[in-house]
């Protein structure tokens, strides 16, 4: 009997080494599949890389070019895929799906890198040309024909197809009959130039529309796929070794406690266990400690005379939410292992530890007597990436210096000093004119000089860069203004301008916003940006923050226009007026037309008008909340007045907003009387978004809602957004209605307005009626509505049918 307990006990041993051996083969073998792979993954991404910064170079190629940047990237590129290339042909690891993508990512490479020459050379060509006619304007002089054909070439948007061919309509109706040779041979050369462009931006689209990205992401996801499934072999490896090596210690422990001739391999284990690298505590069915070894006394700072009996719940940091803790007490209950990555408990001294923690129960003949836990520490290792991490945040990677973030934190924690902000005059125009190295460098040599300048004069001072040109100092010393005249005056010395490529000297010109020593109700970094903003306002170098400065009181009134829209939005004080618009064809006492215009009442009940509060709404993003309040109103108001016509002001901003367009459209649909509801747009504002604003407007016009054009003749009096949009009524601005009376102009411009609008057959509003003799002036240009303060002040809605 002794003897085949000590049989099965070598039996079950060789059984072990046998597993471990042949789970650590495999774990060497997952390991250099993963090394392989991990190579394979980041060449995959280097070539994601590059063909995106190909797209990028060659979306913002101008005629300063780019072409050596792009040949770089594609050597780049090339470089890669050989690498790739062998990965792939190796036997060993090569699957089908691995050749099948590498080859479809070589022939888009190989079009993409053939397109690109092409374009290359196009560009090239184009660049030359208009290099010669350059040339040709300095060395002689274009008659006015000539001129003005040459002009609006260089202002041509060379990436607008509609551009292009409206040009080359245009070339193709000038009379060639009273141009000299000279004058045709630069008119073709600038002919052959557009058809050069348009091939060139053939071969863009091309290039920026390959398959090649598409490839190369699923090239990646395949690749990443592989890399997960290898991590989790090793994870399932890495655990199986753990619960065998486990299941082993605890059949050894047992084993030997009843064979007294066993207290040496039981030492050994218990040796084994004590030297470990990684904390391991073990503890009763009623989670008592009874073990813990030595790397998790000195883990966690705690002696094993002091834990032994204790639950280990002392070691809780409680950042984790309730359902963690309630899924490991699950896992406990249940009598299964628990595994948790970067777990949080606490040292003796109360600092953290992130570890690794697996909990698996100690289940003997379906009899379970415990729990062991293993912890492996990656305290040390997050520091370190964390601490490299925030280095790299605290500096300006191109300049060195402190960054924004350090900037912040030293604030944060109550750094003392004055702030100085301070930019580069009309920085901006370089950035359209340079090249982004050559920005770089000029920022590199700006920093530079200011550094040499805090040097030179032993300014006491820290020196940040936020983006771009935005630079700010910490200043410590105790002569403000002379050290600042120093800095200014540092860049107006000869010797000191910036020398470019091109045989261009750029002087340095500085603006200064000063913050006053202490924060105030607005902090010192925000002073002194505001004050930066107040000296290129009132065009000066320096401006100082003051105590109660106008900046400041701006503010604070900023604040309560803030306070009052935010009430209104809350406390459904939003409120409309409507001012009657009356027929004066009919000389109607009775208004069937009113216009909506926004108010807002404070807790007072004192109505406060747009021009209080609008500008601010617009900056804190509640503009358009106003707006569907207004909506809401506008279409209780069609309800409730089915007689009655009212008119909404729309921006352009409002109706690129979806969400303003989604409740409009809503609301429109199930409207009684949409024929009734009519849309303002200003005349005199930008619309940049026609794409969107444009089936916005055909889709409510389809909805039956009518469309006017606002204040027409405040601005430039786009006839052709007039015929874009399809509108129904036109209102002309106050601003010439006002004058009829007394100035000839205005008279023959409203006499041109009418005109137009009568032929189009709109319905005509005159605006700003507010006398007698205006409104006698308008009577005579067959306007058929009016409306001002003389015809009918705005009213509450509540009394429309009393007006």
């Amino acid at each position: 009997m002794q003897n085949n307990r000590v049989k099965l006990q070598y039996l079950i041993m060789f059984l072990f080494i046998l597993a471990i051996t042949f789970l650590a083969s495999n774990t060497i073998k997952e390991y250099k599949k993963l090394k392989s792979i991990n190579d394979f993954l980041s060449n995959i991404q280097n070539l994601v890389y590059t063909n995106q910064n190909i797209d990028i170079t060659v979306k913002t190629i101008n005629f300063h070019k780019k072409y050596d940047d792009i040949e770089r990237l594609i050597f780049n590129f090339d470089t890669n895929l050989l690498v790739i290339k062998n990965i792939v042909e190796n036997k060993n690891t090569q699957t089908d799906k691995q050749v099948e993508i590498y080859n479809k990512i070589k022939e888009n490479f190989l079009d993409k890198k053939e397109t690109i020459r092409y374009y290359n050379g196009k560009m090239a060509l184009i660049y030359s040309v208009i290099q010669d006619m350059q040339n040709y304007t300095q060395k002689n002089t274009l008659s006015p024909d000539l001129n003005s054909i040459y002009s609006r070439f260089l202002n041509l948007n060379f990436d607008s197809y509609a551009d292009i061919d409206t040009f080359l309509d245009y070339l193709v109706s000038i009379n060639k009959q009273n141009l000299d040779k000279k004058e045709l041979k630069f008119i073709n050369r600038m002919d052959d130039s557009i058809y050069n462009l348009i091939e060139a931006n053939d071969y863009k689209f091309f290039i920026l529309n390959s398959d090649l990205e598409k490839n190369l992401l699923n090239f990646l996801d395949y690749i990443t796929q592989q890399h997960k499934d290898i991590v989790d072999n090793l994870v399932k490896i890495f655990i199986t070794m753990i619960i065998m090596s486990l299941m082993f210690i605890f059949w050894n422990i047992k084993l030997l406690n009843n064979i007294k001739n066993k207290n040496k391999d039981i030492s050994f284990l218990k040796l084994a266990a004590d030297n470990s690298f990684n904390s391991i505590m073990f503890t009763n069915n009623n989670l008592d400690i009874t073990y813990a070894n030595a790397a998790f006394e000195q883990i966690s700072g705690y002696k094993l005379k002091d834990i032994i009996g204790k639950n280990p719940s002392f070691l809780k940091y409680y950042t984790q939410n309730k359902d963690y803790y309630k899924n490991f007490k699950n896992a406990i209950d249940k009598k299964i292992p628990w595994k948790k990555d970067n777990f949080i408990s606490k040292r003796s001294d109360n600092t953290i530890i992130i570890e690794d923690v697996i909990i698996i129960p100690n289940i003997n003949k379906d009899n379970l007597e415990g729990f062991v836990g293993i912890k492996l520490d990656k305290t040390k290792e997050l520091n370190i990436k964390n601490e490299a991490l925030k280095r790299q945040i605290y500096k300006d990677h191109l300049t060195g210096i402190g960054s924004y973030v350090a900037l912040r934190d030293k604030l944060e924690n109550n750094e003392q000093g004055v702030i100085i902000y301070m930019r580069i005059n009309n920085f901006l125009n370089l950035s359209y004119f340079y090249k982004p190295k050559f920005i770089d460098d000029f920022i590199i040599f700006f920093v530079d000089t200011i550094k040499l300048c805090i040097k030179t004069y032993n300014i006491d001072c820290e020196l940040f860069r936020f983006q771009f040109d935005e630079f700010c100092i910490i200043y410590h010393g105790n002569d403000l203004s002379t050290d600042i005249l120093r800095i200014k005056s540092y860049f107006k010395t000869s010797n000191i301008n910036i020398q470019s490529n091109e045989g261009t000297k750029i002087n340095i010109e500085l603006i200064f916003g000063v913050s006053s020593n202490i924060d105030s109700n607005i902090n010192r970094l925000t002073q002194a940006i505001w004050s930066y903003k107040e000296a290129k306002k009132i065009d000066e170098k320096i401006y100082f923050y003051k105590d109660n400065d106008p900046i400041e009181q701006q503010y604070f009134k900023n604040l309560d226009v803030i306070k009052l829209i935010q009430n209104a939005l809350k406390n459904d004080k939003v409120i409309v007026e409507c001012q009657p618009i009356f027929n004066i064809k009919t000389n109607s006492k009775i208004a069937n037309k009113y216009e909506i215009l926004i108010r807002i009442l404070d807790d007072e009940g004192k109505i406060h008008y747009p021009g209080e509060f609008l500008n601010v709404a617009k900056q804190i993003l509640l503009y358009n909340a106003l707006t569907s309040k207004v909506i809401d109103i506008a279409f209780n108001l069609l309800d409730k007045y089915p007689n009655k016509q009212f008119s909404i002001n729309l921006s352009s901003s409002d109706m690129v907003n979806l969400s303003i367009r989604q409740i409009f459209i809503k609301n429109l649909k199930i409207c009684k009387n949409p024929s009734n509801l009519f849309v303002e747009i200003l005349e005199s504002e930008s619309i940049d978004n026609y794409d969107v604003i444009n089936p916005f407007i055909k889709h409510i016009k389809e909805l039956g809602c009518k469309l006017s054009i606002d204040d027409f003749g405040s601005g430039y009096s786009n006839y052709y957004r007039m015929l874009e949009f399809d509108i129904d009524v036109l209102k002309i601005d106050g601003s010439i209605v006002k004058r009829l009376p007394f100035d000839k102009n205005s008279r023959i411009v409203m006499e041109t307005i009418v005109s137009f609008a009568k032929k189009m057959n709109y319905e005509i509003v005159a605006e700003f009626v507010s006398d007698e003799n205006i409104l006698n002036e308008v009577k005579k240009y067959d306007v058929d509505y009016a409306q001002g303060f003389y015809l009918g002040k705005p009213i509450s809605p509540d009394f429309i049918l009393f007006n």
